[in-house]
């Protein structure tokens, strides 16, 4: 599942790209992203799939993989982004979390699997309630703009 949300992530990416919708000065960040994200997501369920995966090799693809499409995120925030920064902050903080607890419990070995798990659950869920709110914040926005 894991892989799946990073493969998407890097999707995405890809798909802002090809649409040209970024700034030129940021495309070769967005395409860093796409591959790096796509390429991880993918090689861990063909691995997974192939049934040639450890669990081992699974968190160090995943982790590496996530830690560094967030760090790559950094980059976005701080250029020219405009209206986007906020979301691009909230889901560059998710991957680079992600990646570390994830990393984490690669390091820490098997028993932490179950904490590593529960805290990208909470992660996730605080993510999404941010979302939420900056969703009610841009809609009280374009409300303001258009009845003005």
């Amino acid at each position: 599942m894991l892989s799946i949300i990073l493969l998407i992530a890097g999707v995405l990416q890809a798909w802002m790209l090809f649409r040209e919708n970024a700034p030129e000065s940021v495309d070769g960040v967005l395409g860093a992203r796409a591959a790096l994200g796509i390429f991880s997501g993918l090689i861990t369920l063909w691995l997974y799939m192939g049934e040639i995966l450890t669990v081992e090799v699974a968190l160090l693809i995943l982790g590496l993989g996530a830690f560094f499409y967030g760090i790559l995120g950094i980059f976005l925030v701080l250029n020219s982004l405009g209206e986007k920064r906020s979301s691009a902050l909230l889901e560059t903080i998710f991957f680079t979390v992600f990646g570390l607890i994830i990393l984490y419990t690669r390091i820490a070995g098997p028993s932490a699997i179950e904490t590593g798990v529960s805290l990208i659950g909470w992660l996730a869920l605080l993510v999404g309630v941010g979302l939420l709110v900056y969703g009610f914040i841009r809609r009280g926005e374009d409300e303001k703009h258009s009845s003005a």
